[in-house]
């Protein structure tokens, strides 16, 4: 459903171990053949370190990419769930709170954060942005982004660069969504927090890697 896959990941200081644990996992037991792992990017802004992890996933075969953040804890099957569904869009991340209070899912209905709510978390959704924490990415739509953009494929816009770079896939026409089956784990200090979509809590895990 999405071909090849390359493992694409920016790193802005030091990888968390439980990040590392997660990494180690989904290459030893979540790609298949054909999927490849991108040299990370490191101690670059956002802005830039998007736009190089995009450049380097070009120079692949791969079909799509795979943004991870070093902030992040996942299972080596949470891929395996995220490329099974979402067939119909361009854009797919899997379910992300926020490592803030109350931390609330990173669902973007809307860019105006006023008009989201946490209701409605079943299977996969339609959104307008999405955080790239765990978040994969058709080639066509960074081919199709590049193009438009030509010099700046990518940009921080009124929000950040995951916002305005799920804005410019819109406007070449994909669907962004979000698989809220698929709950990742987000890094806050010393611990780890996912949204559970049937309870419509956060859950902190301070004992395991994965759920």
């Amino acid at each position: 459903m999405w071909g090849k896959i390359a493992v694409g990941t920016r790193c802005y200081a030091q990888p968390e171990p439980e990040f590392f644990v997660s990494f180690v996992g989904l290459m030893r037991d979540g790609l298949r053949s054909g999927d490849k792992v991108l040299d990370p990017v490191i101690r670059w802004n956002v802005v830039t370190a998007l736009k190089m992890m995009l450049d380097r996933f070009l120079a692949t075969d791969c079909d799509s990419l795979l943004v991870l953040e070093d902030d992040t804890v996942f299972r080596s099957a949470d891929l395996e769930a995220l490329r099974a569904s979402g067939g119909e869009y361009g854009i797919l991340s899997a379910l992300f709170a926020a490592r803030r209070f109350p931390f609330n899912p990173q669902v973007f209905r809307s860019v105006m954060r006023s008009k989201n709510s946490v209701d409605d978390l079943r299977g996969v959704i339609d959104v307008e942005a999405v955080p790239f924490g765990f978040c994969l990415i058709r080639r066509a739509v960074v081919e199709a982004i590049q193009k438009r953009n030509k010099a700046r494929p990518v940009r921080w816009g009124a929000a950040d660069e995951c916002f305005s770079y799920c804005e410019d896939a819109r406007v070449v026409g994909c669907r962004v969504g979000m698989n809220t089956g698929v709950s990742i784990g987000h890094l806050t200090p010393g611990v780890k927090v996912y949204w559970n979509a049937e309870t419509g809590k956060p859950e902190m895990d301070n004992d395991n890697i994965g759920k």
